[in-house]
This record gives structure tokens, C-alpha cells and sequence, in this order.
């Protein structure tokens, strides 16, 4: 995750949240404007730092299912191109005459049996059409299962719609002094045993250097 330099912010959003002393010492946010960590991963290969599964359920809603649809086409293209492949006898039932038509009737083949769909009008002829179609079955239950647990997965977190006050205050509270500020819940749900945690960032200094 990359950072972005302050000056390059509007100015209502320079505010790092963590007071105009931490502004003076970096030029980077701690946390980004959606609550992630400002965290910048180098020397990392690609495959170690990827979790396709965090990615899909924090990626956006419609980022989501554009993922799924465009696994689903790209599938179904694969495998018609496949059936192609395996000659033109290989489905038999096909009324198609030119390669266009042959190419759309194996694709929609392929949608009928990776969804486990039978008209009745085309079927597999041939042992490599016929060991295609059990690949493709097997590969549309899998599917199927997998979109199915990603989708509960997302639907099912609960997710807090606070919102927040623009300005702390520092006040007297139990004998001492606290920083505050007032949230609410931005849904018109009640929450029960709502439990918050609020951090704080500061700057230890030591002779060599100064850490966070």
C-alpha cells in the first residue's frame, strides 16, 4: 500500500488525526481515510504478500462480482474453445455451419454444463468431449461452492457505520483529563454491548533516532 505525501491532500484532509506535533515529524498519514493501516510492503514477492480470499472480501461490491462474472466468462471460454478442440464431431446434435456459429454453440454448451444444465439438444460424442465435460462439471460444483462461501462470507460480517465528530476536545473526566469526541451509529439499527477502541500514536525519542 502506497503513501501519499500530505502536500499532494486537499487541505481539509492534511489532518493526520494524531494532532499538529505528529504533523510536523512525518509527511505521511498513520491510518488512511478508510481506518487501514498506511503501510508500505517492499522486497516482497508478489505471491507471499497476495490472500486472494481477504482480497475478494474487501475488495468492492461491484469489484466482487465483476470477479466472479469475469471468471465465469472467462471459463465458459476456455472450455468452449476446448470442445472445439476435440473436433467437429465432438458434440453431437449441432445444427451450426460456420465457425462462428460452431464457437457459439460450444460456449453456451459449456454454460449448460458447467451449471449442470440439459436440454437435451447437444451432448458429448467422443471420449475427449466426454472426459471434458466431467473436467467442467466437477470445475462448476467447485465454482459454485466457492462464490457461494465468498458471498455468505461478505454478507454475513458485521459491519459498524459509525460516524464520528469532526473535533476533539480535551476535558476534565474522573479526576483527570481525557480526550474526547462523539460517535453515532449511522444505521437506524440498535447496537447492543457496543464495545470501541480508540489508539494513540506519539513519537519515543532515543539519542540515535526517533521511532513511532
Amino acid at each position: 500500500m502506497a503513501t501519499t505525501p500530505l502536500e499532494m491532500l486537499p487541505a481539509e484532509e492534511r489532518d493526520l488525526g494524531f494532532g499538529s506535533k505528529v504533523l510536523q515529524e512525518t509527511r505521511a498519514r498513520f491510518l488512511n481515510r478508510d481506518g487501514s493501516f498506511n503501510v508500505a510492503r517492499e522486497n516482497l514477492p508478489f505471491l507471499r504478500s497476495l490472500s486472494l480470499y481477504h482480497a475478494m472480501l474487501n475488495a468492492p461490491l461491484w469489484a466482487f462480482y465483476a470477479a466472479l462474472f469475469g471468471a465465469y466468462a472467462l471459463l465458459n471460454l476456455l472450455f468452449a474453445v476446448g470442445y472445439l478442440l476435440c473436433g467437429p464431431g465432438s458434440l453431437h446434435g449441432s445444427t451450426a455451419l460456420t465457425p462462428g456459429e460452431r464457437f457459439l454453440e460450444a460456449f453456451f454448451f459449456s454454460v449448460q454444463t458447467l451449471a449442470t444444465i440439459g436440454y437435451g439438444q447437444l451432448s458429448p460424442a467422443g471420449a475427449a468431449a466426454n472426459s471434458l465435460v466431467a473436467v467442467e462439471a466437477l470445475v462448476g460444483l467447485l465454482g459454485v461452492a466457492f462464490a457461494t462461501g465468498l458471498s455468505f462470507a461478505r454478507f454475513s460480517r458485521p459491519l459498524a457505520h459509525i460516524l464520528y465528530s469532526r473535533h476533539a476536545i480535551i476535558g476534565p473526566y474522573r479526576g483527570m483529563n481525557g480526550l474526547m469526541f462523539r460517535i453515532i451509529n449511522e444505521r437506524r439499527n440498535q447496537l447492543i454491548e457496543v464495545k470501541t477502541a480508540a489508539g494513540c500514536a506519539s513519537w519515543n525519542r532515543s539519542p540515535s533516532s526517533a521511532a513511532r
